[in-house]
């Protein structure tokens, strides 16, 4: 979500990419130490693993989805992305809520 791609994150980490893919896709266990030397790369606290916020879709095919909208929305700026989420906010009192 930080705009780093596996590649990048690889080097940084100073590990294979196919050790990074294999932790993004949930194929791979890291180690406690793969674990520090990513969060460290990527410039975040250890603990942001381990925390899952209610909100956050448990669905995988849901999850992708949103992962892959804020990717996106990163290469954008602030007043283009505000447009984006009033037109979601607008498209979903349209549709109102999933039953």
């Amino acid at each position: 979500m930080n705009g780093m791609s596996q590649l990048d994150l690889a080097t940084e980490m100073d590990v294979t990419l196919n050790t990074v893919s294999g932790i993004e896709c949930g194929k791979t266990s890291p180690k406690i130490e793969t674990l520090c030397r990513m969060a460290l790369a990527l410039d975040i606290p250890l603990e942001d693993f381990f925390s899952f916020p209610e909100q956050f879709p448990r669905d995988k095919n849901v999850r992708r989805k949103v992962e892959s909208l804020a990717r996106q929305l990163l290469l954008y700026d602030e007043d283009f992305i505000d447009l984006i989420i009033e037109n979601i906010h607008t498209m979903m009192k349209i549709k109102g809520p999933k039953k």
